[in-house]
């Protein structure tokens, strides 16, 4: 299977995504000057509102951060040659999992409480991705396929869960969970936003994550494998532990991102919380071109042009969801000059 991974001169790869954001930021702002019912007011409020307010700011930070983890995850798999389309579930059942933890354990634990809530969400979301590289290693199970369906399977019985004696909320309107005792809450930054201190934890794993990759010799045969597979074949790398190790690392930064979302955003699991974050890992890691330095302000400037596009449509500036315009958007240019350079 081939897929995107960086040029081999990355100035030319940096090029070509920068055109291709480009053309999509063009569209977007046409798009509001044609549709908007106050061009001017609406281009004000997408280039300024996401830096308005401490609560604005904040929450683009937060978002940022947890698609700085799914995008480090799609990387990695993308890296291996592999194409994890499993992430929503992954980080739904590392929210469980989180969950669980912090409901279970005694208040007392504090902040080793918080440490065995993230590990217990970063062993379920591995679990769920090493099914699939187990079913790649041991039957050539297209793991395109088996991320999809498995996480198909889990996002509907994590949402009956929810509501389950062992988990619901007695007496709530709302599909969640009860609330995780205050002692397992990662403490807040930039009042009344989302931001939180567990967001801080990201850029030490991009950090790591890019020093693993692209400088280590684990980094250079997880490289080959996405490459060329028969060619690391032929060299003796074990196919089996390369193709179970991404896709397992894969899911537990998948659910590391759903375990910070319900110690640090939510402090309970609610239907649909995720918000796509899976899937728009997926985006932030096709514009870093798979590369983990260049996740972080693929991450920061996927989160801006999002949560601009929002606040253009909360504030009635626009008719219909710009969000799923731009997104839309920047995964054709991105992709297309994927394609174009491989033909």
């Amino acid at each position: 299977m081939n897929l995107p991974r960086a040029h081999a001169n990355p100035l030319i790869g940096l090029s070509s995504t920068l055109l291709a954001l480009a053309v999509s930021l063009l569209a977007t702002v046409v798009l509001l000057v044609v549709f908007g019912s106050h061009p001017l007011s609406a281009l004000r409020s997408f280039f300024v509102g996401p830096f308005s307010s401490p609560l604005a700011w904040g929450n683009t930070l937060n978002q940022s951060s947890l698609l700085v983890l799914t995008g480090l995850a799609a990387s990695v798999a993308f890296g291996a040659g592999a194409f994890n389309l499993g992430g929503e579930g992954q980080v739904y059942l590392g929210g469980l999992a989180a969950l669980a933890a912090a409901l279970f354990l005694p208040p007392v634990w504090g902040a080793l409480g918080i440490l065995a809530a993230l590990v217990s969400g970063m062993v379920a979301g591995a679990g769920l991705g090493a099914v699939s590289g187990a079913l790649k290693a041991r039957w050539q199970a297209d793991e395109l396929i088996t991320t999809f369906l498995l996480s198909a399977s889990v996002v509907p019985v994590v949402d009956s869960l929810i509501t389950s004696p062992l988990f619901g909320a007695a007496g709530s309107f709302l599909i969640t969970s009860r609330k995780i005792p205050q002692e397992f809450w990662l403490p807040g930054l930039l009042a009344p936003s989302n931001l939180h201190w567990g967001a801080l934890l990201t850029l030490p794993l991009a950090v790591v994550f890019g020093v693993l990759v692209n400088s280590t010799p684990w980094g250079y045969r997880l490289r080959l494998l996405g490459r060329n597979r028969a060619f690391a074949q032929y060299t003796g790398l074990s196919m089996a532990s390369y193709s179970l190790l991404p896709l397992g690392l894969s899911g537990a930064l998948h659910g590391l991102a759903g375990a910070l979302g319900v110690l640090g955003t939510q402090h309970a699991l609610v239907q649909g919380f995720s918000s796509g974050w899976g899937w728009n890992g997926i985006a932030v890691a096709l514009i870093a071109r798979t590369n983990p330095w260049a996740v972080v302000p693929a991450a920061l400037l996927f989160t801006f042009l999002d949560q601009a596009s929002r606040m253009v449509v909360l504030q009635g500036q626009f008719p219909f969801q710009l969000s799923a315009l731009f997104q839309a958007a920047i995964l054709f240019f991105i992709t297309a000059q994927i394609v174009r350079r491989r033909s």
